[in-house]
């Protein structure tokens, strides 16, 4: 399908849909059909409210709707330069545990699964579009999400453990493996990582441990955040 392309005139401000074809187009331009005389970029059944830009765009800046399957929504044609952009939204999640002392079994060099023996070791405590099921991360849209996970661990004094977010789905590893020395049982060690991951809608995602020589790690605490960058 031929796309539509629409141009912003001097002074006239940006009002921008996160997804979906607009009914009306700002200023009275038209849309697709020909009507016009709307005062925002809306579409009923995405979303409930326009998301407004504070900066005013360049001379004959261009919106081009993208009728792409995955996409389906306006894009500028040249980089938009906005003071501010106020969301309402932006896929994410928070979660994690705490005061756990959990011991997990390791065989030696093998990757297992960060969880309890029922499923509910972590807690997903804030989430849009992300969710947590029987300790596994479930991704609801396709994109690259990024974050970052902390631990605190212990164990017995010199053994070398290594942790990854790791795709189920896709059956890959999420970035890169890191790794951290405990050195002993009653000191808690601090460990934290990045998180980047690129997901298609449904993939199923596990945090992963990796026992160098098959020594238990004691989990005590832990925290994440995962957020939305791009397609």
């Amino acid at each position: 399908m031929e796309k539509d392309v629409y141009k912003i005139e001097k002074n006239e401000k940006l009002i921008a849909v996160l997804r979906g074809k607009p009914r009306t187009i700002v200023n009275n331009y038209p849309d697709s059909n020909g009507n016009g005389n709307g005062n925002a970029l809306v579409n009923q059944n995405i979303m409930q409210k326009p998301v407004v830009g504070d900066e005013v765009p360049r001379d004959g800046q261009v919106l081009t709707y993208n009728d792409d399957t995955r996409k389906k929504r306006w894009e500028a044609t040249s980089s938009l330069e906005l003071t501010r952009l106020k969301l309402s939204s932006v896929y994410h999640a928070f979660g994690g545990y705490e005061n756990k002392s959990l011991t997990l079994t390791c065989d030696a060099d093998v990757w297992t699964h960060i969880t309890n023996g029922t499923s509910n070791l972590w807690t997903g405590l804030e989430g849009d579009g992300i969710t947590m099921v029987a300790d596994q991360i479930v991704i609801t849209n396709a994109g690259d999400y990024f974050g970052s996970l902390s631990m605190t661990i212990s164990g017995l004094n010199g053994k070398d453990f290594h942790i990854r977010v790791y795709n189920v789905t896709q059956s890959a590893v999420m970035g890169f493996p890191l790794g951290i020395s405990t050195t002993g049982t009653g000191n808690e060690m601090l460990f934290s990582m990045p998180i980047y991951i690129e997901a298609d809608a449904g993939d199923i995602l596990q945090l992963q441990i990796n026992s160098t020589d098959g020594t238990d790690p004691i989990l005590d605490d832990a925290v994440f955040y995962i957020s939305y960058l791009h397609e």
